[in-house]
């Protein structure tokens, strides 16, 4: 498996403990109240979904418009009010709308659903906070796809989550999943493609938690039998009460990207003898949107960044593995990684 090495994922010690800047993360007021909420609406007869997160003043996360239609969120309050303000755009980037409003004393979101062609008004009321324990389970899908001259393979297994007391729920959960394993274009790789090969994608590292499923997809790629064999991981993680897909900014606080970005490439070059030169480092650096390059097990973080990585350098330098108590620091409260926070007294 393309991979750090055996000592980088076992070193718990910061690599460079002189800069002091690697953990100089802005304190974020105690006054702003951050959160990470789901809320429920209706949307013409429809239940509608949001997850909508907010750190500082800033406002971001994503909605489905509908049954199917899911756009992105960002924007803002207005000065020091309870009015906000919100850029709806699709996943192409073009803006289909806004949706403006305020936040009510009982945490209710009332707002106002804007395009070019009308105007709808929509409340929102947060997801209740005492949601019930549920007992989730999984059970693995396995599909094998063949060319016609049997000379390209491609099998893919992953799990499908069961026991989710949203119905709804449990059918988006579960098309992330099957969407994040499936290769939309497998027809065109099997018919089309110039080599011979064998592609196994499966998942790694499931972690399933009260709140999360956290899956590690592995692609293993042999061609001209057996000839070259690449290898390289991605990750996902779902909050399979809300429907919600985590962004790396859900994890960490999104004004300690940055610092997290320093230790990241700090493990990646010391794994690979501390010879990758800056441009190749810099292309490695995580983005707070980022939706498929970490993975979470119970105490630790994983960073897959085979990709980013030039040919050369990918063996012995595809993941970082971090302790969560080495990222404390960076941890946002109001995120699934906030029990590894110390307690408060």
């Amino acid at each position: 498996m393309s991979a750090c090495n055996s000592s980088a994922n076992k070193d718990t010690k910061n690599v460079d403990n002189t800069k002091t800047e690697e953990k100089g993360v802005d304190v974020i007021p105690s006054t702003l109240e951050n959160f990470d909420v789901t809320y429920y609406g209706l949307y013409k007869g429809q239940r509608t979904q949001m997850n909508l997160r907010r750190y500082g003043s800033a406002l971001s996360g994503n909605w489905w418009v509908g049954d199917t239609t899911e756009v992105m969120l960002n924007g803002s309050l207005k000065g020091e009010t309870n009015d906000f303000s919100l850029e709806a755009t699709n996943k192409k980037g073009t803006q289909v709308g806004q949706l403006v409003g305020k936040f009510d004393a009982n945490g209710m979101l009332r707002s106002m659903w804007k395009t070019d062609k009308d105007s709808l008004a929509i409340d929102f009321l947060p997801l209740a906070r005492n949601v019930q324990v549920m007992r989730v389970r999984t059970e693995d899908l396995k599909l094998n796809k063949n060319s016609q001259n049997g000379k390209r393979q491609i099998t893919i297994s992953y799990p499908q989550l069961l026991g989710i007391s949203d119905p709804e729920t449990q059918k988006r959960v579960n098309y992330f999943i099957d969407q994040y394993f499936n290769a939309d274009t497998w027809a065109d790789s099997l018919e089309k493609g110039k080599n011979e090969f064998k592609e196994e994608v499966r998942p790694n590292d499931t972690y399933v938690s009260k709140e999360y499923i956290s899956l590690c997809k592995h692609h293993h790629i042999d061609k001209n039998d057996g000839n070259a064999i690449f290898d390289d991981s991605h990750g996902i993680t779902i909050n399979y009460k809300r429907g919600k897909i985590y962004e790396l900014r859900d994890l960490f606080k999104p004004n300690a990207i940055d610092a997290l970005n320093k230790v990241i490439l700090a493990r990646i070059n010391k794994s690979c003898g501390g010879a990758l030169p800056s441009e190749v480092l810099d292309k490695c650096k995580v983005k707070g949107e980022e939706k498929n390059s970490f993975s979470i097990l119970r105490n630790s973080v994983t960073f897959h960044l085979t990709e980013r990585l030039p040919n050369d350098s990918r063996r012995g330098c595809g993941y970082v593995r971090i302790d969560c108590k080495e990222l404390i620091d960076f941890i946002n409260p109001s995120g699934p990684l906030a029990e590894h926070l110390p307690q408060k007294k």
